[in-house]
Protein backbone atom coordinates (compact mmCIF):
# COMPACT_ATOMS: atom_id res chain seq x y z
CA UNK A 1 0.00 0.00 0.00
CA UNK A 2 1.38 3.87 -0.65
CA UNK A 3 1.70 6.12 1.74
CA UNK A 4 -1.24 8.71 1.41
CA UNK A 5 -0.23 12.06 0.44
CA UNK A 6 -2.09 13.18 3.93
CA UNK A 7 0.25 11.02 5.93
CA UNK A 8 3.21 12.30 3.98
CA UNK A 9 2.36 16.24 4.95
CA UNK A 10 1.45 15.49 8.31
CA UNK A 11 4.91 13.67 8.86
CA UNK A 12 7.01 16.24 7.21
CA UNK A 13 4.88 19.22 8.65
CA UNK A 14 6.78 17.41 12.21
CA UNK A 15 9.87 16.65 10.81
CA UNK A 16 9.99 20.78 9.65
CA UNK A 17 10.04 21.80 13.36
CA UNK A 18 13.78 20.25 13.67
CA UNK A 19 14.73 21.34 9.99
CA UNK A 20 13.36 24.82 10.15
CA UNK A 21 16.10 25.28 12.96
CA UNK A 22 18.66 23.74 10.81
CA UNK A 23 17.37 26.04 7.80
CA UNK A 24 17.85 29.23 9.75
CA UNK A 25 21.62 28.01 11.05
CA UNK A 26 22.80 26.89 7.88
CA UNK A 27 22.12 29.89 6.47
CA UNK A 28 24.82 31.85 6.74
CA UNK A 29 28.31 30.40 7.00
CA UNK A 30 27.85 27.47 9.65
CA UNK A 31 29.88 26.46 12.36
CA UNK A 32 31.51 23.14 12.52
CA UNK A 33 28.67 22.54 15.78
CA UNK A 34 25.69 22.94 12.88
CA UNK A 35 26.85 21.26 9.95
CA UNK A 36 27.41 18.21 12.30
CA UNK A 37 23.90 18.54 13.31
CA UNK A 38 22.71 18.94 9.53
CA UNK A 39 24.63 15.80 8.69
CA UNK A 40 23.12 13.85 11.77
CA UNK A 41 19.86 14.86 11.20
CA UNK A 42 19.99 13.80 7.35
CA UNK A 43 21.60 10.63 8.71
CA UNK A 44 24.54 10.97 6.37
CA UNK A 45 27.18 11.69 9.08
CA UNK A 46 28.83 8.55 8.87
CA UNK A 47 30.23 9.08 5.52
CA UNK A 48 32.35 11.53 6.69
CA UNK A 49 35.34 9.98 9.22
CA UNK A 50 35.65 11.75 12.26
CA UNK A 51 33.62 14.86 11.45
CA UNK A 52 35.91 16.83 14.04
CA UNK A 53 35.78 20.63 13.76
CA UNK A 54 38.32 20.87 11.06
CA UNK A 55 36.13 18.54 8.67
CA UNK A 56 33.29 20.27 9.84
CA UNK A 57 34.79 23.88 8.83
CA UNK A 58 35.92 22.22 5.82
CA UNK A 59 32.80 21.16 4.98
CA UNK A 60 31.20 24.02 5.63
CA UNK A 61 33.62 25.94 3.21
CA UNK A 62 32.91 24.16 0.77
CA UNK A 63 29.06 24.35 0.93
CA UNK A 64 29.21 28.00 1.20
CA UNK A 65 31.61 28.51 -1.73
CA UNK A 66 29.43 26.06 -4.45
CA UNK A 67 26.48 27.51 -2.90
CA UNK A 68 26.82 30.96 -3.77
CA UNK A 69 29.16 30.36 -6.83
CA UNK A 70 27.53 31.21 -10.24
CA UNK A 71 25.17 28.00 -12.22
CA UNK A 72 22.68 26.08 -11.64
CA UNK A 73 21.45 24.02 -8.87
CA UNK A 74 22.23 20.60 -10.35
CA UNK A 75 25.95 21.64 -10.91
CA UNK A 76 25.74 22.45 -7.52
CA UNK A 77 25.05 19.67 -6.51
CA UNK A 78 27.48 17.58 -8.38
CA UNK A 79 30.69 19.98 -7.69
CA UNK A 80 30.03 20.13 -4.11
CA UNK A 81 29.67 15.91 -4.29
CA UNK A 82 32.88 16.16 -6.20
CA UNK A 83 34.25 18.20 -3.36
CA UNK A 84 33.50 15.80 -1.20
CA UNK A 85 34.83 12.91 -2.82
CA UNK A 86 38.25 14.63 -3.13
CA UNK A 87 38.77 15.73 0.58
CA UNK A 88 36.97 12.70 1.96
CA UNK A 89 36.86 10.06 -0.43
CA UNK A 90 33.27 9.57 -1.15
CA UNK A 91 30.92 10.91 -3.97
CA UNK A 92 28.23 11.73 -2.23
CA UNK A 93 25.39 12.96 -3.83
CA UNK A 94 23.17 12.49 -0.89
CA UNK A 95 24.91 15.08 1.59
CA UNK A 96 25.64 17.61 -1.05
CA UNK A 97 22.12 18.03 -2.03
CA UNK A 98 20.69 17.86 1.48
CA UNK A 99 22.97 20.53 2.48
CA UNK A 100 22.51 22.72 -0.44
CA UNK A 101 18.67 22.27 0.16
CA UNK A 102 18.80 22.95 3.84
CA UNK A 103 20.80 26.50 2.81
CA UNK A 104 18.92 27.34 0.23
CA UNK A 105 15.44 24.95 -0.05
CA UNK A 106 14.32 25.43 -3.94
CA UNK A 107 15.65 24.55 -6.27
CA UNK A 108 17.23 22.04 -4.54
CA UNK A 109 16.06 18.25 -4.46
CA UNK A 110 17.19 15.94 -2.32
CA UNK A 111 18.64 12.91 -3.27
CA UNK A 112 17.98 9.76 -1.50
CA UNK A 113 18.79 5.99 -1.49
CA UNK A 114 15.44 5.57 -0.65
CA UNK A 115 14.15 8.00 -3.15
CA UNK A 116 16.13 6.43 -5.66
CA UNK A 117 14.45 2.90 -4.90
CA UNK A 118 11.27 4.41 -4.97
CA UNK A 119 11.56 6.26 -8.57
CA UNK A 120 12.73 2.57 -9.56
CA UNK A 121 9.40 0.95 -8.13
CA UNK A 122 7.63 3.42 -10.74
CA UNK A 123 9.65 1.61 -13.66
CA UNK A 124 11.82 4.38 -14.20
CA UNK A 125 15.03 3.60 -15.70
CA UNK A 126 17.49 6.46 -15.00
CA UNK A 127 21.52 6.73 -14.35
CA UNK A 128 21.35 6.57 -10.60
CA UNK A 129 24.71 7.91 -9.90
CA UNK A 130 23.89 11.18 -12.45
CA UNK A 131 22.14 13.90 -10.18
CA UNK A 132 20.60 15.77 -13.31
CA UNK A 133 19.28 12.53 -14.22
CA UNK A 134 17.36 11.60 -10.87
CA UNK A 135 16.02 15.35 -11.07
CA UNK A 136 14.20 14.63 -14.60
CA UNK A 137 12.69 11.54 -13.06
CA UNK A 138 12.30 12.98 -9.92
CA UNK A 139 10.28 16.47 -11.42
CA UNK A 140 8.25 13.95 -14.09
CA UNK A 141 6.90 12.17 -11.16
CA UNK A 142 5.89 14.90 -9.16
CA UNK A 143 4.00 16.72 -11.78
CA UNK A 144 1.97 13.17 -11.98
CA UNK A 145 0.96 14.00 -8.43
CA UNK A 146 1.13 17.48 -8.01
CA UNK A 147 -2.36 18.48 -7.52
CA UNK A 148 -3.31 15.25 -5.17
CA UNK A 149 -0.27 15.97 -3.06
CA UNK A 150 -0.88 20.16 -2.79
CA UNK A 151 -4.30 18.76 -2.02
CA UNK A 152 -3.17 16.80 0.77
CA UNK A 153 -1.03 19.44 2.29
CA UNK A 154 -3.15 22.62 2.07
CA UNK A 155 -5.58 20.30 3.86
CA UNK A 156 -3.04 20.40 6.94
CA UNK A 157 -4.95 24.12 7.84
CA UNK A 158 -7.96 22.28 8.50
CA UNK A 159 -6.61 19.54 11.34
CA UNK A 160 -6.60 20.81 14.91
CA UNK A 161 -3.83 22.68 15.76
CA UNK A 162 -2.68 21.37 19.11
CA UNK A 163 -2.32 17.78 17.24
CA UNK A 164 0.39 19.01 15.09
CA UNK A 165 3.50 20.11 14.98
CA UNK A 166 1.95 23.49 14.25
CA UNK A 167 0.45 24.40 17.69
CA UNK A 168 2.78 26.95 17.86
CA UNK A 169 2.22 29.17 14.87
CA UNK A 170 -0.79 31.18 13.83
CA UNK A 171 -3.30 30.65 11.36
CA UNK A 172 -1.52 33.05 8.45
CA UNK A 173 1.80 31.39 9.21
CA UNK A 174 0.73 27.91 8.89
CA UNK A 175 -1.30 28.57 5.64
CA UNK A 176 1.80 30.63 4.15
CA UNK A 177 3.89 27.58 5.11
CA UNK A 178 1.64 24.64 3.52
CA UNK A 179 1.39 26.32 0.42
CA UNK A 180 5.19 26.90 -0.53
CA UNK A 181 6.29 25.10 -3.29
CA UNK A 182 9.51 23.65 -1.45
CA UNK A 183 7.21 22.17 1.37
CA UNK A 184 4.96 20.57 -0.99
CA UNK A 185 7.94 19.48 -2.91
CA UNK A 186 9.20 17.96 0.37
CA UNK A 187 6.25 15.89 1.19
CA UNK A 188 6.69 14.34 -1.73
CA UNK A 189 10.36 13.41 -0.73
CA UNK A 190 8.60 11.91 2.34
CA UNK A 191 6.17 9.63 0.25
CA UNK A 192 9.27 8.71 -1.95
CA UNK A 193 11.00 7.88 1.27
CA UNK A 194 8.21 5.57 2.64
CA UNK A 195 7.62 4.13 -1.04
CA UNK A 196 11.37 2.87 -1.12
CA UNK A 197 11.28 1.50 2.46
CA UNK A 198 12.60 -2.72 2.38
CA UNK A 199 8.66 -2.87 4.38
CA UNK A 200 7.09 -0.99 1.64
CA UNK A 201 4.44 -3.18 1.31
CA UNK A 202 3.26 -2.83 5.03
CA UNK A 203 1.17 0.27 6.00
CA UNK A 204 3.09 0.93 9.40
CA UNK A 205 6.61 0.22 7.67
CA UNK A 206 9.58 2.46 9.02
CA UNK A 207 13.36 2.79 8.69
Amino acid sequence: MNPPYEFCAHKFLDLWRTEEPLHKAMSGTPPARQVRDALKHFRVARTFKGLSDEVAEKISQDLVEVSDSEGIYSDKVTSLARRFKKNFGQLNLSAASKLLWLRKRRPYLIYDARAVTALGRLENKFNKADYSSYCDVWKREYEKRAGEISAATHGLVALPKKYTAAFALTDDQLSKLVHSRWFIERVFDIYLWEMGSANASSPLATE
